[in-house]
């Protein structure tokens, strides 16, 4: 008998505990990175039931989320009913992104987990080496997003120029001064970078290089 999505997302957490994994992210893609897959590679519609070509899933043990842009907000609300799976439509000012997600449900020293064919190295390591050329720290992670320290008030900074980040200084250990970025595509990683130039670093202390 054909399972459910509810039964399909159940199935899957239960290889979490385990695993020590408290999420899981499955893109649209395939190891190309194309937005139309060949059925091997429909893994987010297989666990969701969304069959629009551009959508990521996030499952935690309690929650569950889809992120897809305006072309498919009616397709997924429609799709998504009776899964337990939300809709987060991207884009949208009161929409966080996944990375922002998982920090708000997740603990520090929390895996995430990926299939590590789906993403990009490039976008993750040209974030990074755009990061660290402003003076930004980066520490190693194997999740999509960039974890690196910056002045106190670059949250606000960023904020005013509508530019979101996760301000990581509420996580057990760290102070003012630490956050999270999620890897995103090009144009809009390059327009945190351009915000970034434009901010003084002339305040910046003690930044562990």
């Amino acid at each position: 008998m054909k399972q459910s999505i509810k039964e399909r997302v159940h199935a899957l957490r239960m290889t979490f505990h385990p695993n020590s994994i408290k999420a899981f992210i499955i893109p649209s893609t395939d190891p190309h990175l194309s937005e139309y897959v060949a059925p091997h590679w429909m893994s987010r519609e297989w666990i969701s039931g969304f069959t629009g070509s551009a959508g990521t899933a996030v499952i935690l043990m309690d929650k569950a989320g889809l992120w897809t842009d305006s072309r498919y907000f009616l397709q997924a609300t429609k799709e998504l009913e009776g899964s337990g799976i939300t809709l987060y439509k991207e884009m949208l000012p009161e929409t966080p992104s996944i990375t922002e997600f998982l920090c708000q449900h997740l603990k520090p020293g929390e895996s995430v987990s990926i299939d590590g064919k789906m993403f990009s190295v490039q976008q993750v390591e040209q974030m990074k080496e755009e990061l660290a050329a402003l003076g930004y720290p980066v520490y190693p992670s194997q999740a999509n997003y960039v974890f690196f320290t910056g002045p106190a008030d670059l949250y606000e900074k960023l904020e005013q120029k509508k530019i979101l980040i996760r301000d990581c200084s509420n996580y057990t250990g760290l102070s003012k001064g630490y956050y999270r970025v999620a890897v995103k595509k090009h144009e809009e990683n390059q327009q945190l970078v351009r915000a970034l130039k434009e901010i003084d670093r002339t305040k910046v202390e003690n930044v562990i290089l």
